[in-house]
């Protein structure tokens, strides 16, 4: 049994992970939890946690960093508490602070860039790439920015 932890944030990232968890869910081996900093448990995660935006996307204001380091350990926590293993991002700045944790505990890691960026790569994805090799996108546009990416196409 693999223990998969879905980070998302609200509107398009939140319906990417849904379409996820209805792909991987014909494998009867995963167990799903979800971590974001918007909306309820997911019928489909088993455990949840939810955290305060990483930053305000109408001013830029990142959080400080006392709560950015009391996110990673609650994250680290959750990882551990509930035996997760791999992590699967779909973005946005909640995502970082994700996969932070995950590195730090040793998880493997997969990022998805949003099926919204054709000319350019989120903040999330810029950081997200130094944590990981696993970087899925799915506009072939973005072939340049993620050379060691993986095109997917859409979800």
């Amino acid at each position: 049994m693999k223990n998969v932890l879905m980070s998302y944030g609200r509107g398009g990232h939140r319906k990417q992970a849904d379409r996820l968890y209805a792909i991987f869910s014909r494998d009867k081996d995963l167990k799903f939890f979800s971590v974001t900093d918007a909306g309820n448990k997911p019928v489909w995660s088993i455990k949840h946690l939810e955290l305060t935006e990483f930053r305000d996307k109408y001013n830029g204001k990142i959080i400080s960093i006392f709560s950015i380091c009391s996110q990673i350990i609650k994250i680290r926590s959750f990882l551990k508490k509930n035996d997760i293993k791999n992590v699967i991002s779909t973005g946005p700045g909640v995502c970082i602070v994700s996969c932070i944790a995950a590195k730090l505990s040793g998880c493997v890691i997969i990022h998805i860039e949003t099926w919204s960026k054709f000319e350019s790569l989120t903040m999330t994805t810029k950081i997200v790439k130094l944590l990981t090799n696993n970087i899925l996108y799915q506009n072939v546009e973005l072939e340049g920015f993620l050379p060691n990416g993986k095109y997917v196409g859409r979800l």
